[in-house]
């Protein structure tokens, strides 16, 4: 399994992706944002689904569930704001 911590448009993207690229056949979204990984795992499941695609993208907001992963990725983060370099 692979773990991507952070569902914002990067941890979506690398979902997307791995997904694509069969990089694993089980694919966890994780974030602290309360349904936020879950609905970018369903949005990315209909899209493999229409693909033919067989890869498991699920979502998740409680970190126990990222044991046994293989891979984690981290790309939580706070989003810029105007000024910030």
């Amino acid at each position: 399994m692979i773990t991507i911590i952070g569902s914002g448009k990067v941890g979506g993207d690398a979902a997307l992706f791995s997904a694509l690229k069969r990089l694993d056949d089980q694919i966890l979204l994780l974030d602290v944002a309360e349904g936020l990984p879950q609905g970018e795992a369903m949005d990315i499941n209909h899209m493999l689904s229409e693909q033919g695609i067989d890869v498991e993208v699920k979502g998740s907001n409680n970190f126990a569930d990222m044991k046994g992963s293989n891979i984690v990725v981290v790309v939580a983060g706070s989003g810029r704001k105007p000024g910030m370099t």
